[in-house]
């Protein structure tokens, strides 16, 4: 009799740890389950949300793009500067006009062949020089070292189809801070602005 009442006791014994390593284990593969689907569906709404972000972002960045480029394209219609009869000089202060009342930091004009004679700066060899002589406005990428760094856009002097020259402009880089300031990713993430190279422009 007590043989048995032991052997009952080791199945029972047996049977309870087969339980509880069974419950264990399921406990385990929910808690696994449960700890993956919570991470992707993480994951999954970061990458929503960066996605949505850096489009706004692009977006901004291209209005902001649009906005300087078309202004300095407006500023280069202007007859003054197409003008044989207007010297260089007269059409550096005209220039000057517009450096002021758009806040930029210089302002040059250069004939066709990239020569700026007012300020004896040959910028033939520049993109953004290049660039418009194709007949397009354009925008750099941040020139000079430091805190002391602004983009160039530049536009086409033209007389029907021809170009007589190019206008450009120094900016400063604050425009792509602004759009970078407006960009929150969680308490601690950053922001930046890279150009085609992977060269941090705004951060």
């Amino acid at each position: 009799m007590r043989q048995r009442q032991k052997t009952m006791r080791k199945i029972q014994t047996k049977i309870m740890i087969l339980v509880i390593l069974a419950t264990l284990g399921v406990s385990f593969v929910n808690v696994a389950l449960s700890t993956a689907i919570s991470r992707n569906s993480t994951l999954m709404a970061i990458e929503q949300t960066l996605t949505e972000t850096t489009d706004t972002a692009a977006l901004a960045a291209r209005n902001m793009i649009s906005t300087y480029t078309l202004t300095v394209a407006e500023i280069a219609s202007f007859p003054v500067l197409s003008s044989s009869d207007v010297t260089a000089f007269e059409k550096q202060a005209f220039l000057q006009t517009k450096v002021d009342q758009y806040y930029m930091r210089f302002g040059g004009m250069a004939d066709a062949n990239g020569y700026d004679e007012v300020h004896g700066t040959d910028i033939s060899g520049e993109p953004f020089f290049q660039a418009a002589m194709q007949g397009e406005s354009y925008m750099s990428v941040p020139y000079g070292q430091g805190d002391d760094r602004y983009l160039v856009v530049s536009a086409p002097v033209k007389v029907r189809d021809t170009v007589l020259g190019v206008v450009y402009f120094q900016c400063d880089t604050d425009i792509l801070q602004s759009i970078i300031s407006e960009i929150q990713i969680g308490a601690e993430g950053d922001a930046y602005i890279l150009d085609k190279e992977g060269t941090t422009i705004a951060a």
